[in-house]
């Protein structure tokens, strides 16, 4: 299972869309995240040439951000978390996420878990795979650090996937990375 999250909305749905494609993933097995509804219902418009308007009744009942994919399987502990809120159903039983960084970064935020307890559960059972780590600003490069340090707490594998990825950067992600590493070994007394 891993997690992809990228820095513009379209970039999120035209990966999700070629990830689809290319890998000949059912919906299924693939879920994508963005922040903006009407955004991913032009892009729905522009690969279907149909466009699907927002259906109050249906949008009340999800969050703040619009999800594509089927349902998937889920352990039943699961249950009272998707049953308030069926649209988490795909993103956390998905084995491939799309998302704006935006959904994710609300993982590593600190005191926010709990309003952002999605994300965290997906990052909890999720390698994640960081795009170009270096176009970022610094303030939203420190969130993202939290995240790596996060995804490294929780024992999970982090892969940078970028041209080029200068040494600053580089040293910055191996010592989140690293301190992640120590919490999750303190955590479970075994060394680092």
């Amino acid at each position: 299972r891993f997690a992809i999250p990228l820095n513009l909305r379209s970039l999120t749905l035209q990966t999700g869309h070629a990830l689809q494609r290319a890998l000949q993933l059912g919906d299924d097995e693939l879920s994508t995240i963005i922040g903006d509804r009407i955004a991913s219902r032009m892009f729905v418009q522009d690969q279907v040439g149909t466009f699907a308007p927002p259906d109050d009744e249906a949008d009340a009942t999800l969050t703040d951000y619009d999800a594509h994919g089927e349902a998937a399987m889920l352990p039943a502990w699961l249950d009272p978390v998707v049953a308030r809120q069926p649209v988490l159903r795909p993103i956390l039983g998905a084995p491939v996420l799309v998302s704006t960084l935006d959904y994710l970064i609300a993982a590593g935020e600190p005191g926010r878990q709990g309003h952002h307890v999605s994300a965290l559960l997906r990052l909890v059972d999720s390698d994640l795979v960081l795009d170009e780590i270096d176009a970022y600003e610094p303030a939203a490069l420190v969130a993202v650090l939290r995240v790596v340090r996060m995804a490294a707490l929780l024992g999970r594998n982090v892969i940078c996937a970028s041209a080029t990825l200068p040494v600053p950067v580089a040293d910055a992600v191996a010592r989140a990375f690293a301190d992640g590493q120590h919490m999750h070994a303190a955590l479970h007394r075994t060394a680092p």
